[in-house]
């Protein structure tokens, strides 16, 4: 899928999507004119946050994600209790994701998916399709993986430094979730 295109003078085009090249030959021409054409894979960014009360076990989550050309944020206090902290936070994170990719239409060859959580349970969790110590968590986490392969999208899991204090996307649902939570 070609998202946008930029001119780079007669010969050369770059366009978003894979790596092609072609020299054509023009009838007189001492010189062969090359085009380019390099295709940016799509990298689908997912954060994602759970506020969790040990009483209640009621969490709620903030998720940020960048799908379709546009900066989406979500959030949502859970309408079921949460075992642990652990499990809001690996509940949140797949949904997340789902949601992103639901909103990412479509995908092309060599396009992925990075999720990053500031709860290292969590990024341990999803990195296998096999993750997750209770039925929801295991659920969840075969169902992220069976879209991204469905996809052939490739997926990374990062664990990232959270509760910053910096205007980025990491703040944003460390905050939200917290808000969230506290509403």
């Amino acid at each position: 899928m070609r998202l946008q295109e930029f001119s780079l003078g007669a010969a050369q085009a770059l366009t978003l999507g894979s790596v092609r090249s072609a020299v054509d030959w023009h009838a007189g021409s001492k010189s062969a004119v090359s085009e380019y054409r390099v295709y940016m894979p799509i990298c689908l960014t997912v954060f994602a946050d759970a506020s969790f009360d040990l009483r209640s076990g009621i969490a709620a989550f903030a998720g940020w994600f960048r799908a379709a050309g546009s900066v989406n944020k979500i959030s949502k206090v859970s309408e079921r209790r949460f075992a642990s902290s652990n499990e809001a936070e690996l509940v949140a994170l797949c949904a997340t994701v789902l949601v992103a990719l639901r909103r990412q239409r479509s995908f092309g060859n060599g396009d992925f998916v990075v999720a990053k959580s500031d709860c290292i349970y969590a990024v341990e969790h999803l990195k296998s399709r096999t993750g997750g110590t209770t039925e929801t968590e295991r659920r969840m986490v075969a169902r992220v993986h069976d879209i991204l392969k469905g996809r052939g999208l490739k997926f990374y899991v990062r664990h990232v430094k959270g509760h910053t204090t910096l205007s980025e996307p990491r703040f944003y649902v460390n905050r939200c979730a917290t808000k969230r939570h506290a509403d």
